[in-house]
């Protein structure tokens, strides 16, 4: 586990360099899609430290943080090419609710541990 959770917080960081990098030397690319991936990522991350500090089943964790950095992937491809604006943007609302969805197999998950 310590190496899936090095490997990924390498990832995340390298992931947010690049991204930050972008913003800065691609003109077309908005500071606000930026900031939101950037947003995304540390997230992400945030909830994956969470769950390697637990003490669930390593099955458990290893299943989880896979879903967790799908998840997250895939809300940064939703927020890369979403509308530079929050008014009447459906795709920011998608992004959160599997943020939400996120968090809630998080917590049922840490609820759950002392029944198995």
């Amino acid at each position: 586990m310590k190496l899936l959770r090095g490997t990924i917080v390498i990832g995340a960081i390298g992931g947010l360099v690049i991204n930050t990098a972008a913003g800065y030397l691609l003109t077309f690319y908005n500071t606000f899609n930026v900031v939101l991936v950037d947003v995304v990522i540390v997230v992400g991350l945030a909830l994956f430290l969470y769950l390697c500090r637990e003490s669930i089943q390593t099955a458990y964790k290893i299943g989880l943080s896979w879903v967790l950095v799908a998840t997250t992937c895939i809300n940064v491809l939703l927020v890369l090419f979403s509308p530079p604006t929050f008014k009447d943007n459906y795709i920011i609302l998608l992004a959160l609710f599997l943020t939400l969805v996120e968090a809630v197999a998080l917590c049922v998950v840490t609820m759950m541990k002392k029944y198995v």
